[in-house]
């Protein structure tokens, strides 16, 4: 027997539960909250029925790939205000670095996300915290969440927290734990890191000074088209710093690093 959906009207074939708006005729929809009145034409029992927020955020995330971004707007801050941690994320990720107007709700939904400890909403609030966007600047709180996205895995915080740690921002000045930071990311396979990483092992910040595997992680980056890390592989070419001079190399690695706007190696490529 065919179902008719109350709700989009489309006929279903598989039972009670439509597969078009997600409606199920089996949920007890009194047991939450009404968000978005779904427009039927008919006056029916269900007329303030809501999607479950699964529904809601799968339909904004849906919108947002096929371009309608007030549709999707519309689903995710649904999805968001029930508490949905994703959607609280993509909220505040896509409002965050836009208008001034917007940073004060980008904050407020990705720290929401922060306290659900997702860890791209840590990452990203803890930038608002770093450069006061819709909230006070605090580097000790950018700290404390950039701490938390990089215990729980995600790249950009781990090399962010190496960065704080080499500049001194929010904390005391450490190279040696900056160096753990960017040698865990290049070890998740980050090309920033590897090339971060590369560096502390030329100056020998944090660590012992060692060319030979400064000149390996820059050669790692380089080869993943980092234009730093192809300037710095050129430049250890060219002086044999960590590898066997190679004037040939060091014009492949210098001119790569050029065509991406290095001018640095445009300088070299002059002087080979």
């Amino acid at each position: 027997m065919v179902w008719k959906c109350p709700v989009c009207k489309n006929e279903n074939i598989y039972g009670r539960k439509c597969i078009d708006c997600g409606f199920d005729e089996t949920r007890d929809y009194a047991a939450y909250p009404t968000v978005i009145p779904l427009e039927i034409q008919e006056k029916t029992e269900y007329e303030r029925k809501v999607f479950p927020w699964e529904q809601l955020y799968r339909k904004g995330i849906e919108c947002l790939k096929t371009g309608e971004f007030e549709d999707a707007e519309m689903y995710l801050r649904q999805a968001a205000e029930m508490g949905v941690a994703e959607a609280q994320t993509v909220m505040g990720v896509l409002l965050y670095g836009g208008a001034q107007e917007n940073q004060k709700r980008a904050a407020g939904w990705l720290q929401k996300a922060a306290e659900q400890e997702v860890p791209e909403a840590e990452y990203y609030f803890a930038r608002c915290c770093e450069k006061g966007e819709g909230v006070q600047k605090d580097l000790v709180m950018a700290v404390k969440y950039m701490r938390k996205a990089a215990d729980h895995g995600w790249i950009p915080g781990i090399i962010a927290c190496g960065d704080y740690y080499y500049h001194g921002v929010g904390v005391a000045i450490n190279r040696g734990i900056a160096a753990d930071y960017y040698r865990r990311g290049a070890q998740m396979g980050s090309t920033r890191a590897k090339c971060k990483l590369g560096c502390c092992y030329f100056h020998g910040e944090g660590m012992e000074l060692d060319l030979g595997t400064a000149a390996y992680w820059f050669w790692q980056a380089a080869n993943e088209d980092d234009r730093e890390a192809q300037a710095l592989i050129g430049m250890c070419f060219e002086f044999g710093y960590g590898v066997k001079k190679n004037l040939k190399e060091a014009e492949k690695w210098y001119s790569l690093a050029a065509e991406k706007g290095d001018e640095a190696s445009k300088e070299r490529l002059k002087k080979l």
